[in-house]
């Protein structure tokens, strides 16, 4: 039972003791949130909501696997992933905004059309496996984990944080797409 689901882990069966312990690592961490969730569902029979649900989940998971990501998990109306686990993969930071507003626009084709955030970060990620010898789990969570989570509740379309523009060396393709936000790792300044 020490196998992660192949499906969701780029390119292979992974071995959680293969896996670290924990470790700290920069990442970029982004976050695809289903926004005004209960509001969309309260006006949805359980079919419509059953496609929905598949259509969001599969879809996303689809364009974030085909792009290099590495996805950690789906609860509920989120679903986070990370770039760069694999270090061999090269993967642009704009190949991650490209698949960013795919999520975005596959959602399209639903009337009204469902509002989804997706929030971007670079930064600091600790990744580990937590949990018990019974059900433990590889994830991870830091400052680009929150930013990520809490700049894809903005609103509807794809927010990069300013941390990741940083590292980018040439302009965003279609800069209209897309919002730069300040570096947000929590809500409160407590």
């Amino acid at each position: 039972m020490n196998k992660l689901f192949n499906k969701w882990f780029r390119d292979a069966d992974v071995d959680l003791d293969d896996l670290p312990s924990h470790k700290e690592a920069e990442l970029v961490c982004v976050v695809v949130q289903f926004l005004k969730f209960d509001e969309t569902f309260s006006h949805l029979d359980l079919n419509d909501t059953h496609e929905l649900m598949n259509h969001f989940y599969s879809t996303t998971a689809e364009i974030i696997m085909r792009s290099g990501g590495s996805i950690d998990h789906f609860f509920q109306q989120f679903i986070m992933c990370f770039y760069g686990i694999h270090r061999q993969q090269i993967i642009s930071d704009h190949q991650i905004i490209a698949a960013a507003r795919e999520i975005v626009d596959s959602m399209e084709r639903y009337k009204p059309q469902p509002k989804v955030g997706v929030g971007i970060c670079f930064g600091k990620v600790i990744l580990g496996r937590f949990g018990s010898e019974a059900r433990a789990i590889f994830t991870g969570f830091g400052p680009a984990v929150s930013c990520a989570r809490n700049i894809s509740a903005q609103g509807s379309g794809v927010y990069v944080c300013e941390q990741l523009q940083k590292r980018v060396l040439r302009p965003f393709p279609r800069p209209e797409l897309i919002s730069v936000v300040k570096h947000t790792p929590s809500l409160s300044s407590d």
